[in-house]
C-alpha cells in the first residue's frame, strides 16, 4: 500500500467549531484559519489529495 501522508484524524461535533479562530503551528511556522459553516470537496492538486494547512504540531483556539 502507498500513502502520501499517514496521521491521526480527530473529529470534533461541527457546530462547537464553526467560526472558531484557530492557529496551526508547525515547522513552516503559524498559520491562521476560521472554520465556515460552509465545508468545499478536498482539493486534489495534481493527482494529490491536498489539505487545510500545512502540517501542524499545536492548533490552538485564538479565542482561548
Amino acid at each position: 500500500m502507498q500513502v502520501c501522508r499517514l496521521g491521526l484524524i480527530v473529529l470534533h461535533p461541527v457546530e462547537s467549531l464553526i467560526g472558531a479562530q484557530l492557529t496551526a503551528a508547525g515547522p513552516q511556522g503559524e498559520q491562521r484559519l476560521i472554520v465556515n459553516r460552509t465545508i468545499h470537496p478536498q482539493s486534489i492538486v495534481n493527482g494529490v489529495p491536498g489539505a487545510m494547512t500545512e502540517p501542524f504540531s499545536q492548533l490552538t483556539d485564538r479565542a482561548s
